[in-house]
Order: C-alpha cells, then sequence, then structure tokens
C-alpha cells in the first residue's frame, strides 16, 4: 500500500499524484531495493510528508480534490444529495431540540414566576404577621409596665399594713401589760 494517498498504486503508476502532493519518487528499483539508502528513504518518508502537509494547508485537501477529480458528475450529485440530506436531518434535529428546548425553559419560566408569586404572597402574610406580633409585643410590654406599677402599689401597700401591723401589735402588747398592771 502507498503510503501517501491510502491507495494499492505505485508513484510511477499515478505520476499526477506525487507532483500534487510533492511527493518526491523514492521508491527503489528492483536492483536498488537491498541498498541502505533505498531502505532509509523509505523509512523517512512518511515523517517528511506529514512536516510537507504542515507546512502546506492545501496538500492535506489534495486527496479530496483527487477523489473528486476521479468521480463523474451522478456521483459528485449523488455525494452532494447525502450530504444534503444529512445536513437537512441535522438541521430537523437541531430544530426540534431548539424548540424542545425553549418549551423546557418557557415551563422553568412559568414556574419560577409561581414560585416567586407563592414566595412574594408568603412574604407579605410574613409581614403582616409580623406587623400584628409587633402590636401585641408592644401591648404586653404596656401591660408589663402597669403590673410593675401595680405591684410596686401593692408592695407599698403591704410595707404600711406591716407597720400597720406592728404598731397594732404594740398596742396589743401595751394593752396587755396594762391588763396585767390593772388585774394585778
Amino acid at each position: 500500500m502507498y503510503w501517501g494517498l491510502g491507495s494499492s498504486e505505485t508513484p510511477a503508476a499515478t505520476p499526477a499524484i506525487g507532483r500534487e502532493l510533492d511527493i518526491p519518487n523514492c521508491f527503489p528499483s528492483a536492483d536498488e531495493k537491498s541498498s541502505p539508502q533505498a531502505t532509509s528513504c523509505l523509512l523517512r518518508k512518511p515523517a517528511d510528508y506529514l512536516a510537507r502537509v504542515r507546512m502546506r494547508p492545501f496538500a492535506a485537501n489534495a486527496t479530496h480534490d483527487i477523489l473528486e477529480k476521479s468521480m463523474n458528475i451522478d456521483e459528485r450529485l449523488e455525494r452532494l444529495t447525502e450530504r444534503h440530506e444529512a445536513l437537512a436531518q441535522s438541521i430537523e434535529l437541531l430544530t426540534r431540540d431548539i424548540s424542545e428546548q425553549r418549551a423546557a425553559a418557557a415551563a422553568d419560566a412559568a414556574a419560577a414566576k409561581e414560585r416567586q408569586e407563592a414566595l412574594s404572597h408568603t412574604v407579605e402574610l410574613l409581614v403582616g404577621e409580623g406587623q400584628q406580633t409587633g402590636e401585641r409585643i408592644r401591648h404586653l410590654a404596656l401591660i408589663a409596665e402597669q403590673n410593675e406599677v401595680r405591684a410596686g402599689h401593692m408592695m407599698e401597700t403591704m410595707n404600711r399594713l406591716g407597720r400597720i401591723l406592728e404598731i397594732h401589735d404594740a398596742h396589743i402588747d401595751g394593752h396587755a401589760h396594762r391588763i396585767e398592771r390593772l388585774e394585778g
């Protein structure tokens, strides 16, 4: 197999191909096959060819050009039709994928909008409840202040009653001493 073109023909049989790709004829004749120069030439040519292909970008398309030159018009039309059908199928698949993605994006957007509306409604309810809770806390704080004032008045009243009780006990003790003196 000829390494540069992928065909089984030798360069001597296809001189145009060798010239088009700028590949030198490095195939030894039958009497030169045993020489070391011929063997080294055969071994290094694929690397040389790859270097030339990298250096000359149009050489990479040479095989394609050769194939197209060897094809007749019917084969070219058939090949173009196959490519067109493949591209049409690819475009159809891409169009379907895009429409599916758009539908999915629309569904996601609708779901996100519903979630946002539900969240905003929940936030409004929480704000309302927070305001009511704040009012209740202020009311409870007012009641607690009033209870502190009442508790302070009760403590003062209990202190007064305690003093009155002490005074009353002192009077009773004083009366008990007087009664003992009178009886006694």
